[in-house]
């Protein structure tokens, strides 16, 4: 067996989400869940023989062992995720899991377990897709710190692995299709919720001014910056995530805010951002928005931009970003009539100094 293993939460998530990396490192595949609530639902051809068969089949073409842990996936814990880890795996060197990103709560469920056993060192984290927003459905365009840039022939390794799937490209195409011709991505463990409130997610470090104390909550007044940091070494986190929260910094908080943010991110990290009523009436209606944000503003902080080549010193930014998306979103007709959006989603990228 592969002193590396690959977590595989469920029969084709290493297929559909790290299959470069398989055929590059050949892991051992240890798929977690069997399938049993595709065919509670009344879904026929899936159920955990007929799936375990097509992984065969797939991990067979992606060079890799197969191994399971012949948990249920519709009763999935993370104390049973932990003991069999503990008890089959404890003696691997790399372990590649899901990011956590709040998309599958099963993926999250077995990354955080893999943390709990192995430490968050020896992992390696493929992104899968994404549900941290209350603002977006499912994302299914992976986003991490590295890019797995895939070769003709590693491409259509993949393509016939995942076309061992049949009755999952009939009950859920979309997330075949949604991988069709992309880059895979791979990070560290950790990440970064600013501005949690009452959301706080297992695994992640969840940052606000007011808070129950718990293993993954960090108490920091932001009206604090620059004189007092975040609790965190630099170059430290793969992943800063914010929604609802940066319309609430004073507006001499705002350039501090991101400068910190650049500071703790490891290079290449990401950065993301959903910004509401941005634009909208209701942006200087609300008496707790300090701060007004619109795309032009992420601009300032975009290495790509002119706005940053001729402003940044005068406004005090240290280090820059990319750009890897920016848009409006939720667009409403509000009540003069007007079709305005109601918030931005940026993501950013750090640029290393």
């Amino acid at each position: 067996m592969s002193p590396n293993i690959l977590l595989s939460v469920h029969d084709d998530d290493a297929a559909l989400f790290a299959a470069i990396s398989c055929v590059r490192e050949r892991p051992t595949i240890v798929v977690v869940a069997d399938s049993y609530v595709q065919p509670a639902r009344g879904e026929v051809g899936c159920d955990a023989d007929d799936r375990a068969a097509e992984t065969e089949a797939a991990n067979a073409i992606l060079g890799c062992e197969t191994r399971r842990l012949m948990l249920h996936d519709d009763d999935l814990t993370e104390d049973q995720v932990r003991k069999e880890l503990a008890e089959w795996f404890s003696d691997a060197e790399t372990i590649y899991v899901p990011a956590l990103e709040g998309g599958h709560p099963q993926h999250d469920l077995v990354a955080r377990a893999a943390a709990a056993v192995f430490g968050t060192e020896k992992l390696r984290c493929y992104s899968t897709y994404s549900r941290l927003s209350q603002y977006r459905d499912a994302d299914l365009q992976p986003v991490g710190t590295t890019e797995v840039e895939w070769t003709r022939d590693e491409y259509e390794l993949k393509q016939r692995a995942l076309m061992c799937y049949a009755s999952q490209h009939r009950v859920n195409p979309m997330h075949f299709a949604a991988v069709e011709g992309r880059s895979e991505w791979l990070s560290g463990f950790k990440r970064l919720h600013l501005g949690c409130g009452t959301r706080v997610w297992p695994g992640w470090i969840n940052v606000d001014r007011v808070g129950e104390p718990s293993p993954d909550f960090v108490h920091f007044d932001f009206d604090l910056l620059p004189v007092y940091r975040l609790p965190l070494e630099d170059s430290s986190v793969d992943y800063v995530f914010s929604e609802d929260f940066l319309e609430h910094l004073a507006p001499e908080r705002r350039v501090a805010a991101m400068n910190e943010i650049h500071r703790v991110l490891v290079p290449n990290g990401v950065m993301e951002h959903y910004v509401p009523n941005a634009g909208s009436r209701n942006d200087y209606g609300s008496p707790t928005h300090l701060s007004h944000y619109c795309l032009q503003t992420f601009e300032h902080f975009d290495v790509d931009s002119y706005r940053w080549a001729k402003d940044r010193h005068f406004e005090g930014i240290i280090g820059g970003f990319r750009k890897v998306s920016a848009e409006l979103i939720n667009w409403i007709v509000e009540e003069d009539g007007v079709k305005r959006a109601q918030s931005i989603r940026v993501r950013y990228r750090k640029v290393p100094c």
